[in-house]
């Protein structure tokens, strides 16, 4: 399966996650910081990061930004995920390129057929 990254602030829901993607035979790496998350990322060897867009260090969309800038994560793609409407509402109209969005809460089954959905688009 592949290797994911899983970025968000709050610890219950990446422990949630973690699990339902684990299930499904993933290897996840998980952070609750923004910062943390790029220095992740660049060590390289993810297919996926999904990535919490209300962070207090930094915000979902300025570690986006950080990974297309960066020619070792430009093409990684990114699964946004938040309980915002406005979130959804911006991302449908500036959306970087090789994302997607998925609004929080969502069941296990929606979180997996997103993922691996997204994963066959992208596989690399």
């Amino acid at each position: 399966m592949a290797k994911i990254l899983l970025v968000d602030d709050e610890q219950d829901i990446r422990e949630m996650m973690r699990l339902m993607l684990e299930d499904e035979g993933h290897d996840v790496s998980d952070t609750g910081s923004g910062e943390e998350a790029l220095i992740f990322a660049c060590e390289g060897g993810f297919d996926l990061v999904i990535l919490d867009i209300m962070m207090p260090d930094m915000n979902g969309w300025r570690v986006c930004g950080f990974l297309r800038e960066d020619e070792r994560t430009k093409t990684l793609p990114v699964l946004f995920c938040s309980g915002s409407p406005d979130a959804e509402r911006m991302h449908s109209h500036c959306a970087p390129p090789n994302t997607y969005f998925i609004t929080k809460p969502f069941e296990t089954r929606a979180l997996n057929d997103r993922v691996r959905k997204y994963l066959m688009c992208f596989s690399r």
